[in-house]
């Protein structure tokens, strides 16, 4: 998942923000906009090829949502912040399970550092270029995440190649080892040194999908595998897309993909699966998206959040989808918009209230907000937290987790 703006007006949103958009805009400004920081590598560019136009949403083209929401405030969710200076510059983080306890990782420009829950340093890594993606997956398949990083152009990187690598910092006992192993994924040249989205394979190790700029203005979803020498090879593509902003995986191994805007910057974007055979299906968005996540579980569904909308100044708000499959193809479940905030690009899942099931936590553009897929009409706000990423994770014995928050004040929140 990329935390981004928006293309081209991508100093309008900095601006927008009334919270941190200083800090933001010197952290994630520079590797976003489309013709003021392109990478300067020297492979050469993949050549362009034919996109096809896929359907644009014009504006309530859709049936209504079952539940529609405007101008939802989200509620102060009470909770104590301890400051971690130890993350400082950090753009991107995530946690690690382990019997010995959690590690946090985080990601900045040029580096990878993990801790344990106190702070201390277990390792760090020297990782050229900005860190866009970070994730953690059981890559092998022996029951212990990995680390996976896309990494490119950004704050005081503008010349770093695109990249993805995957970091085994634990042994299959999930104890430290003293040299982790490396492997890297090729993927295609390109001018434009962003990766958008990672996403695994449900129910299959060694494979995951990768979004990431061929160019300007288009990115390539393709699906890599992990052979027994150990590299990575292309098994797929599903095409080139316009401005896409995130990607997941359906249960059924489908991709999905978040776009800023449609065929042109006039028209709204939207959510869309892209199925083996056939043409893309366009899910029933409420218009162009910057996040998207699949929830696990028997039965689909999908939340995605924008903020983007190409009139910005007059029609930005941070805006919470609820998909789900219908008797036909889709429907849109619930649509609540985010009172003050001006949009969202990070989705994780956490369980930070005693509720049943996974909650979805909203983050990347300020504020962290949490909804329950149940009750799509209760958000909730963590109190003080001004985040660029935040990642829940489990640091004490109560059910409710604590969240680690990467930006201008990072900190661990902690229930109370």
């Amino acid at each position: 998942m990329f935390n981004v703006f928006v293309p081209i007006p991508g100093a309008c949103r900095g601006a927008r923000s009334e919270r941190g958009s200083s800090w933001l805009l010197a952290a994630l400004v520079p590797a976003l906009l489309l013709g003021a920081c392109q990478s300067k590598a020297t492979k050469k560019e993949a050549p362009r090829e034919e996109v096809a136009e896929l359907p644009s949403n014009p504006g309530g083209a859709h049936p209504p949502s079952e539940i529609k929401l405007p101008g939802v405030e989200a509620v102060p969710l009470p909770g104590d912040l301890t400051p971690a200076p130890w993350l400082a510059d950090a753009s991107r983080v995530v946690a690690i399970e382990r019997p010995g306890g959690p590690w946090i990782v985080a990601g900045g420009n040029h580096w990878l550092r993990w801790f344990d829950a106190s702070g201390k340093k277990v390792g760090e890594l020297e990782a050229p270029g900005a860190t866009q993606i970070l994730e953690v997956f059981d890559v092998d398949g022996d029951g212990i995440a990995e680390v996976v990083v896309g990494k490119g152009m950004g704050r005081d990187a503008a010349d770093s190649p695109m990249s993805a690598q995957i970091y085994y910092l634990m042994d299959g006992k999930g104890e430290a080892v003293k040299k982790p192993r490396v492997e890297s994924v090729e993927l295609p040249e390109s001018s434009r040194a962003q990766v958008v989205g990672i996403a695994a394979v449900p129910g299959h190790s060694e494979e995951f999908w990768i979004a990431s700029f061929v160019n300007k203005f288009e990115v390539e979803v393709a699906r890599y595998q992990r052979q027994a020498s150990g590299t990575w090879a292309l098994q797929e593509s599903r095409g080139r897309h316009r401005v896409v902003g995130d990607l997941t995986v359906m249960p059924d191994g489908t991709p999905v993909i978040a776009r800023f805007y449609g065929n042109s910057a006039d028209e709204d974007g939207g959510v869309y699966a892209l199925p083996a055979e056939g043409e893309p299906v366009q899910l029933p968005s409420t218009r162009g998206a910057r996040a998207v996540l699949a929830l696990p579980g028997p039965e689909f569904r999908l939340v995605m959040a924008d903020g983007w909308h190409k009139e910005y100044g007059k029609k930005a708000k941070g805006l919470i989808t609820l998909i789900a499959k219908a008797e036909q193809g889709y429907r849109q479940v619930a649509s609540v918009e985010v009172k003050g905030n001006y949009g969202f690009n990070q989705l994780r899942l956490g369980q930070l209230h005693r509720e049943p099931g996974p909650e979805i936590l909203a983050s990347g553009n300020g504020s962290a907000v949490v909804m329950l897929p149940g009750r799509p009409d209760l958000l909730f706000e963590l109190a003080g937290v001004e985040a660029v990423d935040a990642f829940p994770l489990q640091l004490s014995g109560d059910p409710r987790m604590e969240v680690v928050i990467a930006g201008p004040q990072p900190a661990i929140w902690s229930p109370r």
